[in-house]
């Protein structure tokens, strides 16, 4: 079959959640069908090598999200049904685009990424000649709802608060035109199935555990790690809790620990943690694993959110045992004290980063139980092949 590959987003470099999980659902599609990709991007030159194979054609489309563009769109919002946070991905070239393409390559499969490029489908007549594929990745309106807790600007709260119910009418209607969603989590599905008709199909986020098998294991300094993007707020709220609350009480306990944080664009607030002891600060790096293999304890304090982290089931595959909050271990199936520890308060996140830091035997345990649990259930090949025949059953 050809398919159309409709994103909001270009799906490189990988370094967001997101990204990771649309390259290798991509990955896997190119594999057994002919795959036509057409994406908005920021920067029209940048480098896309790492995904140049996986189509048979890369269309961009250059889209800014300037200020004045975001401001617009939120006035626009009131007097339209699509959320503001929609209609930032709204660009007329991708519309022609799509339209065009629909018409040269007479694609079989419309395949859509989140929920922003959902608003491309109204454009497209007779919409029954293709079978409609949606990845939401997430659940907007219960991730936006969850945001308020961490939303420190009150403007930006109220905001959200106003957009949320827009948000849910909007995903609720323009859901149920798709013949196939997929989503990344049970959880998420039991949630959608209540709300529309649709066929969903849990197509679970993964890991390659091929690029984790040459790991050294022998690293035994106290190094405990956190991945995430800052443009994410839910990863500072996060970090910043952490640091404030719950470091200071490991430094207590334990000698020699150090923090080190990747993640891109961290903001201000975030760098100014760079002065404190033990607490490396790193950005955006271009490979991770070295980290991976120097550090003993990889962490989640994650108070906001929605949807599955790929970063815990990475550190899972690196043979690191995790503590994360319930929150941030949302949508894996894990068990507590199992293949996870789990804390959700200052006291309990702290002492079982302490616990695994001075306890070998219970973070081999940890460790174990963790990769088994992700070769099992979360691989991007099972991820890929469950898709793949998800589609072919649907059409």
């Amino acid at each position: 079959m050809k398919i159309l590959f409709i994103s909001p987003e270009i799906c490189w470099p990988l370094n967001s959640g997101g990204k990771i999980r649309s390259f290798n659902l991509l990955k896997a599609l190119s594999q057994k069908h002919e795959v036509i990709l057409l994406s908005l991007v920021e920067n029209p030159n940048q480098d896309i090598s790492g995904i140049k194979k996986y189509a048979s054609r890369i269309i961009l489309i250059p889209h800014s999200f300037g200020k004045i563009k975001k401001i617009s769109n939120l006035i626009k919002s009131f007097f339209v049904k699509e959320p503001f946070r929609v209609l930032n991905f709204y660009s007329k070239e991708m519309k022609e685009k799509i339209l065009e393409n629909i018409q040269k390559e007479r694609p079989q499969v419309l395949y859509f990424e989140h929920i922003y490029s959902t608003q491309y489908l109204k454009f497209i007549r007779d919409k029954k000649r293709f079978l409609k594929v949606l990845d939401t990745h997430n659940l907007y309106f219960r991730f936006f709802e969850s945001l308020l807790k961490s939303q420190k600007n009150w403007l930006t709260a109220l905001l959200d608060k106003m957009q949320i119910s827009k948000l849910k009418k909007y995903e609720k209607e323009v859901i149920s035109l798709f013949d196939l969603v997929c989503v990344c989590s049970e959880k998420d599905k039991k949630i959608l199935s209540e709300m529309v008709p649709t066929k969903i199909e849990v197509i679970p986020n993964g890991v390659d555990l091929a690029l984790y098998q040459k790991l050294k294991k022998d690293q035994k300094d106290n190094n405990l790690l956190f991945i995430g993007p800052f443009d994410h707020l839910p990863n500072e709220a996060g970090i910043f809790w952490f640091i404030k609350k719950i470091f200071p009480k490991i430094q207590a306990k334990v000698k020699n620990v150090k923090l080190y944080i990747i993640g891109k664009k961290p903001s201000a607030r975030i760098l100014k943690l760079k002065k404190r002891q033990r607490i490396y600060i790193l950005g955006y790096v271009h490979e991770i694993r070295p980290f991976f293999e120097k550090s003993k304890v990889f962490i989640v304090p994650l108070l906001s959110g929605a949807g599955t982290r790929i970063k815990i089931l990475e550190a899972m595959a690196a043979r690191i045992p995790v503590v994360s909050t319930q929150k941030g271990a949302e949508g894996i199936a894990v068990a507590n004290r199992k293949n996870i520890l789990i804390a959700n308060s200052e006291k309990s996140f702290s002492q079982a980063v302490i616990q695994l830091l001075e306890n070998d035997e219970l973070c081999q345990k940890i460790t174990d139980n963790a990769y088994e649990l992700v070769k099992k259930k979360y691989t991007w090949a099972k991820s890929g092949q469950r898709l793949i025949e998800k589609i072919k059953g649907a059409k």
